[in-house]
């Protein structure tokens, strides 16, 4: 199943880079506000998402953490 996943979560990732990519080049403000490239996607969800997406997506981040977590404690 992860060698048939592979190529279209690869491509997922390559296209959130490209979009970042694309959007720090076109928004240089905010591109000077990020210290570094560890930094560009979460300047990118706290700028340029709707309140509502971006609540979502961190409710998201932190499921998968607590996922994390509950596996190993388990």
């Amino acid at each position: 199943m992860g060698a048939i996943l592979y190529v279209p979560i690869s491509a997922l990732f390559f296209l959130i880079g490209t979009v970042l990519f694309v959007w720090f080049q076109y928004h240089p403000t905010e591109a000077l506000s990020v210290a570094s490239a560890d930094q560009a996607l979460p300047q990118f969800i706290v700028t340029a998402f709707p309140p509502g997406l971006a609540g979502l997506l961190i409710a998201a981040i932190f499921a998968a953490a607590m996922s994390s977590v509950d596996s190993s404690l388990n």
